[in-house]
């Protein structure tokens, strides 16, 4: 656990004698009421139960210290196959709203009768009960590609995820009702065409009446391109408000010009207003001369205004496999993202939403900033704390060079 305040960094990662993680661990999500830390992990050592050689999930409580290996089945079956996150699209863990329940991705084929698709499966552990429901079938369809996504409504009745089937292997945003088991496809056009080409990364607004996802369809809006004139297949963020249809582009200019290259994905600020989200268009608020890299942008819906936010950071390296989304805090003053550059570490870093004021985030107790991978960043449910993972060997002495879970404290905001 890192705190900036302090420069003291506390790690989350270890075994009940205080010795780090053997193998990596990823993807840490804190629970809304802020009492728990859930992360994935392949470390074999962080509880004396873990005999399986899968990757799990770990719960982490804060007050006690105590750690919980959860992904396992009703009676105590740890899984057989790797439950967690895809390590190279941000996929964490997500939970539920009153911080009873979780949902993951798994790809073990115990946790549910039935699961033979042998692809990652969405799940959802009811952690009063133990009691496991797998989200990703209902009597509409099964789907054979596994999920990709996936996000709670705001008051933990649905969820939404990203699916696919191998023929034709279009992936698609569905929400599921958890309570009447319904499935809903929300990856359509305002006229009720599906699209056709694949959707992900959806999200949902704070209000739950709209959802936001990214798609490479050329039907969803007309006049939106989905190839560069190279022939390059872009990918553009769509809202959809599921209670009329309505289908809005995200990536727009202050003027109302469409994006010319592809957005990755959005997150919502908390009163609804705005939307937060990766783009390496060219004509939204950049100049023409300045590297084709993805940067941070907000949208206020209301207003239609645009602003860049990560300024000359690149937030998607294609050539390492990486991106993730922005995270806003919660009371939405400042946004958390993951930069780098070319050979360049990855480093976490928090924007002060209205100004330029940058601060890195991933710094060891003087000051220096990660020289390894450093991201997935999250909020604390008050906004004083970030957490992360990083596999840089500068943040703390004894880490092995593989991924461990740190927080770090960044204090209240002050205008």
């Amino acid at each position: 656990m890192k705190e900036l305040s302090t420069g003291r960094l506390r790690l989350v990662s270890h075994d009940r004698h205080g010795m780090p993680g053997n193998r990596s661990s990823h993807a840490p999500v804190w629970s809304p009421d802020g009492k728990y830390l859930s992360f994935m992990s392949s470390a074999s050592n962080l509880v004396a139960s873990d005999t399986n050689q899968f990757g799990d999930l770990f719960i982490w409580n804060e007050k006690t210290g105590g750690l919980a290996l959860v992904s396992r089945t009703p009676r105590g079956e740890l899984g057989n196959g790797n439950s967690g996150a895809d390590q190279q699209v941000n996929h964490p863990p997500v939970w539920s709203p009153d911080s009873t329940r979780i949902a993951f991705l798994s790809a073990a084929s115990n946790f549910a009768s039935g699961d033979n698709n042998d692809s990652d499966d969405l799940f959802v552990k009811n952690l009063r009960t133990g009691l496991l429901q797998l989200v990703d079938s209902g009597r509409e369809r099964t789907f054979k590609e596994g999920v990709l996504g996936f996000g709670w409504d705001p008051i933990g009745a649905r969820i939404s995820f990203t699916a696919g089937n191998p023929a034709p292997k279009e992936f698609e945003v569905f929400v599921k009702n958890l309570r009447t088991g319904s499935l809903q496809l929300v990856s359509t056009s305002g006229g009720g065409d599906v699209a056709n080409g694949s959707s992900f990364f959806s999200s949902w607004s704070p209000d739950g009446a709209q959802l936001s996802f990214s798609s490479s369809a050329s039907n969803l809006i007309h006049g939106v391109r989905a190839r560069a004139s190279d022939g390059t297949e872009l990918r553009h963020d769509y809202i959809k408000d599921l209670r009329t249809g309505m289908v809005v582009l995200v990536g727009t200019s202050s003027l109302g010009t469409f994006e010319n290259c592809s957005s990755l994905g959005t997150t919502w600020s908390p009163d609804g207003r705005r939307v937060a989200f990766v783009s390496n268009a060219r004509n939204l608020a950049t100049k023409k001369s300045e590297p084709t890299w993805y940067r941070v942008f907000i949208r206020d819906l209301r207003a239609g205004t645009l602003t860049l936010v990560s300024g000359r950071r690149n937030v998607a390296l294609e050539d390492r496999g990486f991106f993730e989304l922005p995270a806003w805090s919660p009371d939405g003053s400042r946004l958390l993202f993951a930069a780098g550059g070319g050979a360049s570490p990855l480093n976490l870093f928090v924007s002060e939403v209205g100004s330029s004021k940058v601060t890195t985030v991933s710094t060891n107790k003087r000051g220096a900033a990660g020289n390894g991978f450093s991201r997935e960043g999250s909020w604390s449910p008050d906004g004083t704390r970030v957490l992360f993972s990083s596999d840089a060997s500068n943040l703390v002495a004894g880490t092995a060079g593989h991924e461990e879970i740190f927080v770090k404290v960044v204090g209240r905001y002050r205008s």
